[in-house]
């Protein structure tokens, strides 16, 4: 799994397995919506309950990601952010804490044909 849209998937289908809610942004979002950018890494904005924060980061440990667990934890617990490497294809995920869940502006079918992507809720691309 080297593809942006997959690991993004991924990480997406850990975030609701452990009770949380997300949206794509970021260039991932902005291509998806039509506006092109050059940069390559994941953005997710995340709710999730204090509780299930710990679970999540387990749930990442588990599998292909690297996460720094003290920064993690810390951004979980303040709105913050936090990034989570996937170790084969070294791709960047960046995980932004809300307070509350964030907004959709419109899920979309991967038009890619990409195995996996599946749907994702996409933002504004601004993150």
């Amino acid at each position: 799994m080297t593809n942006p849209l997959e690991l993004a998937a991924d990480v997406a289908r850990l975030v609701e397995t452990c009770g949380g809610s997300y949206v794509l942004g970021g260039s991932l979002a902005s291509s998806l919506l039509g506006e092109p950018r050059s940069t390559v890494d994941i953005d997710l904005a995340i709710h999730i309950a204090a509780t299930d924060g710990a679970r999540l980061l387990d749930a990442l440990e588990s599998g292909p990601y690297y996460v720094p667990r003290t920064a993690a934890l810390e951004a979980l617990n303040s709105a913050g952010s936090f990034n989570v490497l996937h170790e084969q294809s070294v791709y960047k995920i960046d995980l932004s804490s809300c307070g509350s869940p964030p907004p959709r502006i419109r899920s979309s079918e991967s038009s890619t044909g990409i195995a996996g992507a599946g749907r994702l809720p996409i933002g504004n691309g601004e993150m």
